[in-house]
């Protein structure tokens, strides 16, 4: 009985070892800018010829910046395994004549509220409200 309890215990270990790390940790975070290519189911539309929203991420301060489409925004961020909460955004507000930008910045901020987890797999990240996709980005 005790060696089955010991393969049971071992077997739970492995494949919750396999499935723990959803993510790959801080430093897959940093420093490289993630453009999204994604938002809220949406392929994100480039600003000029070829610029799309990103974030980009300090880890050794806990800040975060970025650009939505029209605006620049910083702010802070906490990680604790694969949960990702973002801070208070400040943002510019330069004027934006372009209504679908505007409305992708909008969605973009707004997903960027609602983050409360992630998963990175290869060069791809996927801010999550749970199990709903907010925005995929990419390195």
């Amino acid at each position: 009985m005790t060696s089955r309890c010991l393969y049971l215990v071992m077997a739970i270990g492995l494949i919750s070892g396999c499935t723990a790390n959803r993510s790959s940790g801080n430093t897959s975070l940093s420093p490289d800018r993630w453009h999204a290519i994604e938002i809220d189911g949406r392929p994100a539309v480039t600003v000029g010829a070829t610029q799309r929203p990103w974030i980009g991420f300090d880890v050794d301060s806990g800040r975060v910046s970025g650009f939505g489409g029209c605006n620049r925004f910083s702010g802070s961020y906490a990680m604790t395994g694969s949960s990702l909460k973002f801070g208070a955004m400040a943002m510019t507000r330069m004027a934006c004549g372009d209504a679908v930008l505007n409305a992708q910045e909008s969605a973009f901020a707004a997903a960027l509220h609602d983050t409360d987890n992630y998963v990175i797999s290869a060069d791809t990240l996927t801010l999550l409200q749970a199990t709903t996709r907010r925005a995929r980005l990419v390195r």
